[in-house]
């Protein structure tokens, strides 16, 4: 059987005081689980956006 089609949309919203921020968006096959690396690096931006935002 054939892997399942459609993408992945990773996003981040705090509250309403801030926007949507679109992080990343790929398609399933061409990755299908993320890696600690890639968690990392995404907590990184999520962490400079609530910065920037004047959040903790």
């Amino acid at each position: 059987m054939g892997k399942r089609g459609g993408v992945r949309v990773i996003y981040f919203y705090h509250d309403a005081a801030m926007p949507l921020y679109l992080l990343l968006i790929y398609a399933k096959a061409q990755q299908e689980n993320w890696t600690p690396e890639d968690r990392r690096r995404v907590r990184t931006v999520v962490d400079a956006v609530k910065l920037l935002h004047g959040r903790s």
